[in-house]
């Protein structure tokens, strides 16, 4: 998508915003980076916060122009797995790899700066045109923000949880004058987590909010994590996929669409190679995932290899092809219905 937009699912609304955009007929929910650079996912258990997550950075691998993504799982699960290898994607997993992001993040976001302040300066002087060329985007993502957090070093090194909450909020301040955006997604949070790990001038600057809910539903700690309002759940679609998105005056219901993680064993053939379909070829060919023989004589793509009747929990659906163009996967299930996912289905 781009244009400073990332997709997020089928907006719930009839009425075009900020946050839902018409394309092909439809409205589509986006989170505007460029006005807005830094945003907070807050997930249910279960709500489909990493399934979101998979939809976003697969329409930012699949947007045009030049950026930097970096993916940090902070529970060191390798929830990013399936997007190792893209053109200009670093992923990190675990407490002490996720530390050495931010680190060197905040290192580029404050060359970028001092060199763009030192532009402006010599502009001043000279009365000609700054010499500064605005860098490729930087995104900055980490899952599991909050469990990494406390799993930080209480200590005074760099790596260490006071430093790193000190470079992120530096990275909210100054970022977006140097293209470099924060994102940061975290479960149900306990009281001392959120003390100690998303303190008020942190927040204060992840001004898109966004919850992710599916059938769970919000409760209220929740909802004033997500919108510092406890009752903002009540305003959470509860469906599968359900989302709801907040930035200043604008809110809008979403259906997160279902993708698979196509390296997950128990990932159905149909629902791999749909996944894989989505994503631009890897850097490398020659550790690209190949395509093996399923159990039935076909062929299932990915690097588990082929697992004919592997369970799927969107029952083979196809991921939802609205905003990913051509190379998509059919909106149908694999016995010909039309796919619940081709109305905006969603599955967390």
């Amino acid at each position: 998508m781009n244009g400073g937009r990332i997709y997020l699912g089928r907006a719930l609304t009839h009425q075009p915003n900020p946050l839902a955009v018409p394309l092909g007929g439809r409205l589509l929910t986006v989170w505007p980076y460029q006005q807005v650079p830094h945003a907070l996912i807050v997930g249910a258990t279960g709500g489909g916060k990493t399934t979101l997550l998979r939809v976003m950075a697969t329409d930012l691998a699949r947007s045009p122009g030049r950026r930097a993504v970096v993916l940090c799982d902070g529970k060191g699960a390798g929830s990013f797995l399936m997007f190792d290898g893209l053109a200009g994607v670093v992923l990190t997993n675990g407490t002490t790899e996720t530390a050495e992001a931010v680190s060197a993040a905040h290192q580029e976001m404050t060359r970028r700066f001092t060199t763009r302040e030192q532009a402006r300066q010599q502009a001043t002087a000279t009365r000609a045109r700054a010499a500064w060329t605005p860098p490729d985007e930087l995104h900055l993502w980490i899952d599991e923000y909050l469990a990494w957090m406390l799993d930080l070093p209480d200590s005074d090194s760099e790596l260490g949880r006071k430093h790193q909450v000190r470079f992120l909020v530096r990275i909210g301040q100054l970022g977006r004058e140097v293209g470099v955006h924060l994102l940061l997604a975290t479960q149900r949070p306990d009281a001392r987590s959120i003390d100690v790990g998303l303190p008020g001038n942190l927040k204060a600057q992840l001004r898109c909010r966004i919850a992710a809910s599916g059938l769970m539903g919000l409760d209220s700690i929740e909802s004033r994590m997500a919108f510092d309002d406890p009752d903002a759940g009540e305003r959470v679609p509860v469906e599968l996929g359900g989302a709801l998105i907040q930035v200043g005056r604008h809110e809008v219901g979403f259906r997160v669409p279902w993708l698979a993680d196509p390296t997950d064993p128990e990932t159905s053939d149909t629902d791999r190679q749909a996944a894989w379909a989505l994503l631009p070829p890897r850097l490398d060919p020659t550790v690209a995932p190949q395509a093996e023989p399923s159990r039935n004589g076909g062929q299932a793509g990915g690097p588990a290899g082929g697992q004919a009747g592997a369970r799927s929990p969107a029952a083979g659906r196809a991921a939802d092809p609205t905003p990913f163009g051509g190379g998509r996967a059919s909106p149908h299930s694999e016995d010909g219905t039309k796919d619940p996912a081709d109305n905006g289905g969603g599955q967390p």
